[in-house]
C-alpha cells in the first residue's frame, strides 16, 4: 500500500457554480426589492453597489461554503469506506 501513490483529485467546480448562482439570485431579488420599494431605499449608485456586495457576497459565500463542506464530507466517507473494505480483505 505504501508503494501506491494517490492520484490528485481534479478541482471540483460545483461549489463555485452553486455560490455564483446563489449570489446572482440574491442580487436579482435585492435589486427587485429596492426598485419595487423605492420610497424606502434611495436608488443611487452607492446603494445599488451595497446591495450587490452585501446580498450577493454573503449568499454566495454561504452557499459556496455549504456546498464545499458537503463535498468534503462525501469524499471523507468514501475514503473511509474504501479503507475499511481494503482492511477487511
Amino acid at each position: 500500500m505504501a508503494d501506491q501513490q494517490k492520484t490528485p483529485m481534479p478541482p471540483n467546480r460545483v461549489p463555485l457554480y452553486v455560490g455564483i448562482g446563489a449570489a446572482l439570485v440574491a442580487i436579482a431579488l435585492s435589486l427587485f426589492g429596492m426598485i419595487r420599494n423605492s420610497g424606502i431605499a434611495a436608488l443611487n449608485p452607492v446603494s445599488l453597489l451595497l446591495v450587490v456586495l452585501i446580498a450577493g457576497g454573503s449568499w454566495g459565500v454561504v452557499a459556496w461554503a455549504i456546498t464545499t463542506a458537503v463535498y468534503d464530507v462525501e469524499a471523507d466517507v468514501t475514503e473511509a469506506e474504501t479503507t475499511n473494505v481494503v482492511e477487511r480483505t
